[in-house]
């Protein structure tokens, strides 16, 4: 399980529909709540599937962290460089 946060609008979906589907989407609407995704990768000759999952930004969800974040192997924090806030 990987869980991947950051602020609204930052592009934690698009970050994951591209990994897990190869795909982008410029008109992308932000998320509501939670979105997952798995994507099947081979490592080392073995089958490996990664549950990558995905939370709204607004801090309306932050009560749904703990439900994106227990038992993750990976969080990853994302956060946009151009903006100055």
């Amino acid at each position: 399980k990987v869980a991947i946060l950051g602020d609204s609008q930052v592009g934690k979906t698009s970050l994951m529909v591209r990994y897990a589907e190869g795909t982008f989407d410029s008109t992308q609407l932000q998320t509501q709540g939670v979105n997952f995704m798995e994507k099947t990768v081979a490592i080392r000759g073995k089958e490996v599937v990664f549950s990558i999952w995905d939370i709204g930004g607004h801090k309306d969800y932050e009560s749904m962290l703990p439900l994106v974040c227990n038992d993750a192997a990976a969080i990853l924090l994302m956060f946009d460089l151009t903006r100055n806030e």
